[in-house]
């Protein structure tokens, strides 16, 4: 079976395919390999080297067109009450980021929990939902820090980090550049009641201060047809 094309897939959902997230696709930089056990030969030298596009966010990972495919047949128009989803990426668990159209004409990106029926906005665009992971990211990445060192992780944050700037709006990318340089630092950040001490590039209020840039997008919880209702 014909597997159709990103650019097909996203025309036939009706949702704007952001050019960046276009373009990754394109250059291979959402791919994983050629199969699950080429990653499981090179996973460490991708990471360190030729990282995928945001390998160092927590709980992500890209959807291939066949993924894309699959997804749709829940998170289609028909089974949503009407409501337009384009799914790119999911959690470990199942959950789906997903394309949604916005009043401006372009596409947001929401988080759709694939069996709590419920969805919410992350971001007013694509551009600005990869730089407020990066960004986290810089603030904290102690889930890296079990599979690699965190002298290996810093180095995988860089990496990532370095290889995305050409893909992003000139303004963010001087926004994130300067952090490259830095050393492995350690910050105490709120986990719930408790304070852990994480592996960092940047502090929490450095972390804020980018964040303060990016527009917020509507807080609302909406309404999803569970998968398993589909």
């Amino acid at each position: 079976m014909t597997i159709p094309s990103l650019a097909v897939l996203a025309r036939d959902t009706g949702v704007t395919l952001p050019p960046m997230l276009e373009r990754l696709f394109n250059d291979g930089k959402t791919r994983y390999g050629a199969n699950r056990e080429e990653w499981k030969a090179t996973w460490k030298s991708r990471m360190l080297n030729d990282p995928p596009a945001m390998i160092c966010v927590y709980d992500f990972e890209w959807l291939d067109e066949e993924d894309i495919q699959e997804n749709l047949r829940w998170l289609c128009p028909e089974n949503q009450g009407g409501r337009q989803f384009f799914p790119f990426a999911q959690s470990g668990a199942g959950d789906v980021y997903a394309l949604v159209p916005t009043s401006g004409g372009g596409s947001g990106v929401a988080y759709i929990s694939h069996d709590a029926g419920e969805g919410w906005m992350e971001a007013q665009s694509f551009h600005d939902f990869v730089f407020i992971h990066l960004a986290g990211t810089l603030g904290d990445f102690s889930h890296l820090a079990g599979e690699l060192t965190e002298d290996e992780a810093r180095q995988c944050v860089i990496a990532d980090i370095s290889s995305l700037l050409p893909y992003m709006p000139e303004h963010h990318a001087a926004m994130l550049a300067p952090f490259c340089g830095r050393l492995l630092a350690h910050a105490e950040v709120a986990c719930g009641r408790r304070k852990e001490t994480v592996p960092c590039l940047i502090t929490q209020d450095e972390v804020e201060a980018l964040l303060s840039a990016i527009e917020k997008p509507d807080e609302s919880v909406w309404q999803v047809t569970p998968r398993w209702e589909c």
